[in-house]
């Protein structure tokens, strides 16, 4: 009896563990069918929207201006991002966007796929460059852009002048360094096809005042018309005419070395420097110190007036290719430029 027991025990076991093999396996069967039925799904909504995007780019717009197309895009989110993009690009940099106003009829309209070449339809980027170009090169078709800017920019104070009598007009020395402050600026600007056509500051803060800088200008040889601040020539020797007519009052003087007196006898050197003296103006005692004065000149260059310097001697020019000088043989008298001696420089002595 007690083994008739434990058969059917042990067969109560064997039946439960078939019916859990069994049951194992029906859901294996039923997951791989949600498997194949999922992947089954997947392909085909991957089918659907590759169709539905096929059928959205078979929706190509046109961008239109009045009624004359000026490109093609392949979808109206294209167009109008077309339109979103050459508003950004003719916006000023760094300004917010207030207002934009297109003076042409600019839309964009749905156009059959039929009714035009594959070639014709333009990226994003293409169709952009198309209208901008049309609106910059057209007199009836302008992008005005109005907007707000803040941003902080550098600038440089106004220069300061301090005159020096002991500098040549046109001579400059910078006695101070400037140096750049910054300022806030709030403004408002108004573009005209990707161009600044306006710009009105609403609110101004200066940040750092900067340094400005300060130029030392001479006024020897100034022009009796000129400004001094802004005067960038050669300086002049306003009396030439007066001071040739009085050295030729003196042709004939005897040449004597070392000589002073015009009377008596006078060199080449004394003979220039007393020239001058009579207008008020001291020229060095020295042929190496007279190729120093002034202002050099080229001999093309050269005026009435100017100091004419060789190797060994010194005369005043007087145009023409000549020049007043005390000479060993003949003393005062005129001779010309291109004398048995070596050139070293032309100089030019401003009235002080």
């Amino acid at each position: 009896m007690e083994n008739t027991n434990e058969k059917q025990i042990t067969e109560s076991k064997a039946e439960k563990k078939a019916r859990k093999k069994k049951i194992i396996r029906t859901l294996d069967k039923h997951n791989r069918r949600i498997i194949v039925f999922l992947l089954i799904f997947a392909v085909v909504m991957t089918s659907a929207a590759f169709a539905n995007a096929r059928m959205i780019s078979s929706k190509p717009y046109a961008i239109v201006k009045g009624d004359k197309p000026l490109c093609y895009v392949t979808t109206r989110s294209a167009a109008n991002k077309v339109m979103k993009k050459l508003v950004e690009d003719f916006t000023e940099d760094g300004a917010e966007l207030k207002a934009v106003r297109i003076t042409a009829d600019l839309k964009t309209e749905f156009v059959d796929k039929d009714s035009i070449n594959e070639d014709d339809i333009l990226s994003v980027k293409d169709a952009v460059a198309v209208i901008e170009k049309n609106a910059v090169d057209s007199k009836d078709f302008d992008v005005v852009i109005a907007g707000n800017k803040e941003e902080v920019r550098t600038f440089m104070p106004e220069t300061k002048y301090e005159k020096d009598d002991s500098l040549f007009a046109g001579e400059t020395v910078v006695k101070v360094e400037g140096k750049e402050g910054k300022e806030r600026l709030f403004s408002t600007y108004t573009t005209t096809d990707g161009e600044v056509t306006n710009v009105k500051v609403l609110e101004q803060e200066v940040l750092d005042e900067g340094t400005s800088e300060v130029i030392v200008k001479g006024t020897l040889g100034l022009p009796d018309d000129a400004d001094w601040k802004t005067y960038t020539g050669d300086p002049v020797f306003n009396d030439a005419d007066d001071l040739i007519a009085t050295c030729k009052k003196y042709i004939g003087a005897p040449y004597k070395y070392g000589g002073h007196s015009l009377v008596h006898g006078i060199d080449c050197v004394q003979y220039v420097r007393q020239m001058f003296a009579k207008y008020g103006i001291s020229i060095p005692n020295k042929h190496s110190q007279i190729q120093k004065v002034g202002k050099g000149v080229s001999l093309k260059d050269a005026k009435p007036g100017d100091i004419v310097c060789w190797t060994h001697h010194v005369g005043i020019y007087i145009g023409n290719g000549k020049v007043i000088n005390a000479t060993r043989k003949k003393g005062v008298t005129i001779s010309s430029v291109h004398m048995k001696k070596k050139l070293v420089t032309i100089r030019r002595v401003p009235r002080n």
